[in-house]
């Protein structure tokens, strides 16, 4: 049961990261142009995704409450996590979320 949940999250975050870009799941591509594709960050108490270089706005705000997170995670958060792509978006949004 553990698995179909961790696996329905993995294909959640996966969706989320390609509606953000306008591509489908199979043609996500991996962003290796620049350091950082993205910025992961606290936003009024929630996780939320930035884009790189963006405005003030994040591009998502999920569902992840950032006060339910280990203190090593919210600290992370505070300063910003830099994410290269795509693919370590959602890996980090599946991780945050357990």
């Amino acid at each position: 049961m553990k698995y179909k949940t961790l696996a329905a999250g993995a294909a959640a975050a996966i969706l989320c990261a390609a509606v953000l870009t306008g591509s489908s799941p199979e043609e996500v591509p991996e962003d290796s142009s620049s350091p950082a594709g993205f910025i992961l960050a606290d936003y009024g108490g929630q996780v939320a995704v930035f884009r790189s270089g963006g405005g003030p706005a994040p591009d998502q705000v999920t569902a992840i409450r950032v006060q339910l997170l280990p203190s090593h995670d919210r600290q992370r958060l505070a300063e910003g996590i830099p994410v290269a792509g795509e693919t370590e978006l959602a890996m980090l949004l599946e991780d945050l979320s357990r």
